[in-house]
């Protein structure tokens, strides 16, 4: 679940990609609430937190809060998630990325785990198709398939 759409060419085509790829594994849809674009940054990031929250699939998702301040993981272990998810923790996993201005705090502390691509602070477009990758990746590495090397 994502905030705004994807508006650069190259971005459109490798998420894309990789969301063909990882829907060979399992389904997996991405979910895009509009942007505020308000100058007012605080009044953006509430508006779109609500949204992403309205637009929470039906039911318990495990959800994942995309946060410079989240845990960073190997890609070993961003996989290692995911088997423990698919063995045990059934129901779906709801990745939130924020908006140009990131995620609301309490949207991020309500998640059940928030995750960190990296310390270092990526367009939004580019964040969106790191963690599709990453995905990706991780359904590789669990079906010990060449790709993750």
């Amino acid at each position: 679940m994502a905030v705004g759409r994807l508006r650069a060419g190259y971005a459109r085509s490798a998420a894309q990609d990789y969301l063909a790829r990882v829907n060979r594994y399992l389904p997996c849809r991405v979910v895009e609430v509009r942007e505020v674009g308000d100058a007012d940054p605080g009044r953006s990031v509430a508006v779109e937190s609500r949204r992403l929250r309205e637009a929470e699939p039906a039911g318990e998702s495990f959800r994942v809060a995309l946060d410079v301040e989240g845990e960073a993981w190997s890609s070993a272990r961003f996989a290692r998630f995911f088997g423990e998810r698919m063995t045990y923790g059934g129901g779906d996993v709801a990745f939130l990325v924020g908006g140009a201005w990131g995620l609301d705090a309490a949207l991020a502390r309500e998640a059940d785990l928030r995750l960190s691509l990296s310390r270092m602070t990526f367009p939004h477009d580019l964040a969106r198709v790191l963690l599709l990758e990453q995905i990706y990746r991780a359904l590789t590495i669990l079906r010990g398939e060449p790709y993750h090397k």
